[in-house]
């Protein structure tokens, strides 16, 4: 199984790019427009500009980046803390072999996006083994999310859509939206007739991208729960209360359904 994972300047929580194999042959390249994964990273943004202690650390989670420091993120301290490794022009010329390999006969593969080229895309993991699966001719698709929070989405939901339009152009790949409404209802205390609103003009906003209707589909997890049920129960049974509780920082005063949901967001 190969998993790849993108990390994204300004805000890696933001455009955080996955990628994983299960399931037989069927590759899945997911885009996620939040890193399901919380994490403090000391580093040199200290106020004192030295390695920094815990008073100094820079805050990473599912709801927040926060840069203690002037100096901004430690995205060294980022690539550390998600175990990934640095893109370096090994990992933009696999990116090249797999573009050229998925292009239509007499068509010219696209240029590597120039997020990833100029360094915005920062980190990655396993995406070497990742792209030579997908450059030998595995199937696979793409998989990105929006948690609607409000009617219209704001300039840092557009970094992981551009990607993931990018790649499906590139790839020639199908893509699977998840429209996380049950999220925002769970976690926000957002009621249902207003979370309908906001979730119908997020996804005009998504359509917006351009993204290929024939290789497209959008799910709302609320409509869409009784065909993903199945897949997420295999995933609530891998996962254990202690472990989403240290991952997400939940306590026992949360409700049941933010423990739930983390395998539901994994299900597609």
């Amino acid at each position: 199984n190969s998993f790849c994972t993108l990390l994204a300047k300004p805000n890696p929580n933001l455009a955080m790019l996955r990628g994983v194999s299960s399931y037989g042959p069927c590759l899945k390249a997911a885009i996620c427009s939040a890193a399901r994964h919380c994490s403090t990273t000391a580093g040199s943004g200290g106020p004192s500009g030295g390695d920094g202690g815990d008073e100094a650390a820079d805050v990473v989670t599912p709801w927040e980046v926060k840069a203690r420091g002037p100096k901004g993120v430690d995205y060294t301290r980022v690539t550390q803390t998600f175990q990934a490794q640095t893109v370096d022009e090994g990992t933009i010329a696999a990116f090249r072999k797999a573009y050229e390999a998925r292009a239509a006969d007499g068509e010219k593969a696209p240029k590597v996006h120039h997020l990833i080229r100029r360094g915005c895309v920062f980190a990655h993991r396993d995406a070497a083994s990742f792209l030579e699966d997908i450059t030998s001719g595995g199937r696979g698709y793409l998989y990105t999310g929006r948690g609607p929070s409000a009617s219209a989405m704001h300039i840092g939901h557009v970094v992981p859509f551009l990607l993931t339009r990018h790649l499906q152009a590139a790839l020639r790949l199908p893509l699977v939206v998840q429209i996380t409404d049950d999220e925002k209802f769970l976690f926000r205390g957002i009621e249902a007739k207003a979370m309908d609103k906001m979730t119908r003009e997020n996804i005009k906003d998504i359509i917006a991208f351009g993204f290929d209707r024939d290789r497209t589909f959008i799910f709302r997890n609320t409509q869409y729960m009784g065909d993903l049920y199945p897949t997420a129960l295999e995933v609530q049974r891998l996962l254990t209360a202690n472990a989403v509780k240290n991952t997400f920082g939940f306590t026992d005063n949360d409700n049941v359904g933010k423990f739930a949901f983390a395998a539901t967001q994994a299900a597609p």
